[in-house]
């Protein structure tokens, strides 16, 4: 799209599903079993998984789980290397840990029930997480040029933290959310630099611009 006219071109921003809105906190953490003792990590690869993301997840269980409860979302090729892999601890050691393959109508209850997330740099979950203004940590995925532009971007506005997938290590990732979750200076930056990329009515603008479109077009044929 570089190479288009800017004045044929309207920035909308990405749509964003409006229930998102409206949910409450506490209750959406409750219809997951969640507490108000630790800080909620959402963690979630995308809608394909991560298995690298996974893998570190898991290895950094025993110490995430002392301080935070975990929801992650594995993907669905995915999740049964990650239940093969947490049959290494006990149920008494997964107490706070939160296992889905993957999320359809529930995701945006998990979003707003977390404190924190932890995602990949697609444009339509960094769009979701800008309207809830969520703290966010995001490991763009190294093959998509695109996700590496977004958090690039949205990094130097201060509205992530962004790590680079090939960098991540379960000892950087516990890094990366003390950092957050410990600082309540840190997370209001984030949160206030986040929700500055927030457009809660970008599909209405969009579906306002396609009737307009199909008004013009239609006219014009007439």
């Amino acid at each position: 799209y570089h190479n288009l006219p800017k004045d044929k071109m309207v920035y909308t921003r990405s749509p964003i599903r409006s229930e998102l809105l409206t949910i409450n906190q506490l209750k959406a953490q409750r219809y997951f079993g969640l507490t108000s003792d630790k800080p909620i990590i959402l963690v979630t690869g995308g809608g394909l998984g991560s298995q690298s993301l996974n893998d570190v997840v898991v290895t950094a269980l025993p110490k995430l789980l002392e301080d935070y409860q975990i929801m992650h979302i594995t993907g669905e090729k995915d999740i049964e290397h990650v239940r093969f892999r947490l049959r290494a601890f006990s149920k008494q050691e997964l107490q706070g840990y939160h296992i889905f393959s993957f999320l359809r109508e529930d995701m945006p209850q998990a979003l707003v029930s977390a404190d924190v997330v932890v995602t990949r740099a697609g444009a339509t979950t960094l769009a979701e997480v800008a309207v809830l203004a969520k703290p966010t940590l995001v490991i763009p995925h190294p093959s998509l040029t695109d996700q590496a532009i977004n958090a690039k971007t949205f990094a130097r506005a201060g509205a992530v933290r962004n790590v680079p997938q090939t960098g991540l290590t379960p000892a950087i990732l516990l890094r990366e959310l003390h950092r957050i979750t410990d600082s309540p200076k840190e997370q209001e930056l984030l949160s206030k630099s986040i929700a500055e990329f927030a457009k809660a009515d970008a599909a209405y603008e969009l579906a306002e611009l396609i009737i307009q479109t199909a008004g013009d077009v239609h006219g014009s044929a007439e």
